[in-house]
């Protein structure tokens, strides 16, 4: 390429808009708007050989054969290349075992990354494992709100400061109950248990 004076964005850009498409502009017909994309026709772009076919306008404006410039070989990679946050990534789905709390497995999980990831290297949390390490511990925050609440709307139900104690303070009790059952039972005491 060096020899011919074709700079190497050219031939990228060649097989870009030729294989891929490229955005040229817009234009408007009948009450729409239309993008207009470059791209070569299928005819043109099938076998190997239309490949190296290709023009390629070097630095004097001339245009070059692809084929003086490059070789094409077959080579294995990846069928799918995932992104997360502009980023490659590599997906990994577990769940905890049996018993042990998703937080703690969250945990061990940081560990083992914080151990063996390589320098530039990082992780971030999606979907319940993001929520439950934004929300944090905030169940007793909450189960404390739903009390008052609950204790609020008894009080204007019955007009009375002190009926409501009466049936705030089985919650407790309930509670106990429930969670008895289920871990006489031998079920984890996951979310929805909660």
């Amino acid at each position: 390429a060096r020899m011919l004076n074709v700079p190497i964005p050219n031939i990228f850009e060649t097989l870009s808009i030729n294989l891929g498409t490229a955005y040229v502009n817009d234009f408007n017909a009948f009450g729409r708007v239309y993008q207009v994309r470059a791209q070569a026709d299928q005819a043109f772009r099938i076998d190997r050989d239309d490949i190296l076919k290709l023009k390629v306008r070097s630095a004097a404006g001339d245009l070059v054969p692809l084929g003086t410039l490059i070789e094409i070989r077959d080579v294995t990679g990846p069928s799918l290349v995932q992104r997360y946050n502009m980023y490659v990534s590599v997906p990994l789905q577990g769940n905890a075992a049996p018993g042990v709390a998703t937080g703690t497995a969250l945990d061990l999980m940081e560990g083992i990354a914080a151990e063996s990831l390589p320098q530039g290297t990082s992780f971030e949390w999606t979907e319940l494992a993001f929520q439950e390490r934004q929300t944090g511990n905030t169940a007793v925050f909450i189960f404390g709100l739903s009390v008052l609440f609950v204790f609020l709307a008894l009080a204007a139900l019955y007009e009375s400061w002190i009926t409501p104690f009466a049936i705030v303070l089985i919650v407790p009790l309930s509670v106990l109950a429930a969670l008895l059952g289920v871990a006489f039972r031998g079920l984890d005491n996951n979310i929805l248990v909660q």
